[in-house]
């Protein structure tokens, strides 16, 4: 999917505050896991189509819906009007790197509360610690594994939404993100 899909300039008629998703009027998103109603969605932001793939195969197996997107300003386009579970991001994109791009989703009312997912070939410490002072409340290193990628991915979200994680996934400033 791309980010032209006839969806509005807003927030696609609904912004996250919390864990639950509004829509403008006040009302609830019908929210669920698969399980119990809607299927989960995962945005990839990635611009190697082979890890695009790759990621989108492992995730789609394991019962989630995946949107795509191989630059930064065309995921924060995604995320706005679709309102994703999580956002897997490629810290090294052209263009506005995917730590930038974290920053901007983090300012963002109505993207701030989706969990970020730094996945990255740096597997330095302090490329880590970067992609966190960005807004990322996890980081995945390439090349996955497939065996338990999704896993990694489940468990990140889960630590994501403890309120110790949460205060680390508020937007930081230009300068913190440098």
């Amino acid at each position: 999917m791309n980010a032209a899909g006839g969806h509005d300039a807003g927030c696609g008629g609904y912004c996250r505050i919390g864990d639950t998703a509004h829509n403008m009027n006040g009302t609830k998103k019908p929210e669920g896991d698969g399980a119990h109603g809607r299927q989960r969605t995962v945005l990839v932001v990635e611009d190697n189509p082979l890890n695009l793939e790759l990621v989108t195969d492992v995730m789609t197996a394991h019962g989630w819906r995946v949107l795509q997107a191989s630059r930064a300003a065309e995921g924060i386009a995604l995320a706005r009007s679709h309102n994703p579970d999580v956002i897997l991001m490629d810290v090294s994109l052209p263009g506005m790197d995917g730590l930038r791009a974290t920053a901007a989703l983090a300012r963002d009312p109505c993207t701030r509360d989706i969990p970020v997912i730094g996945v990255s070939a740096h597997a330095m410490k302090g490329d880590e610690k970067a992609a966190f002072r960005a807004g990322c409340c996890g980081y995945i290193t390439k090349p996955i594994d497939v065996r338990s990628f999704a896993r990694q991915v489940e468990d990140m979200i889960m630590a994501c939404k403890r309120p110790e994680a949460a205060r680390a996934c508020q937007p930081r400033s230009e300068d913190e993100v440098r």
